[in-house]
């Protein structure tokens, strides 16, 4: 069971770091220009809470801080988050299983 969450939580500190390393290496146009994925913008046609992450995530990493709040002003505690999790992979102690 232990060694089950500790795969999970590696498995989730490389889903953060790739998905911050992805949007840091492609330009900010290419993540705008990019499909519209919201199901519940697609469904019900109006903007969800989530809606700009994506693209705001991608600006803050550029260094562009007005557009990315422009776009969503959680795209700071979403990176903030990825960050955390991605480098708490240098500072959790492993498990000698």
């Amino acid at each position: 069971m232990q060694r089950d969450v500790h795969f999970a939580i590696s498995w989730l500190q490389g889903i953060c770091a790739a998905a911050l390393g992805g949007l840091a290496i492609l330009p900010t146009r290419w993540v705008e220009s990019g499909p519209n994925m919201c199901l519940v913008r697609h469904f019900f046609g109006v903007e969800c809470l989530g809606c700009g992450m994506t693209r705001g995530v991608s600006h803050l990493l550029h260094g562009h801080w007005q557009t990315a709040l422009a776009y969503n002003r959680g795209s700071v505690a979403v990176m903030i988050t990825l960050l955390s999790v991605a480098l708490s992979a240098f500072v959790l102690p492993r498990s000698k299983d």
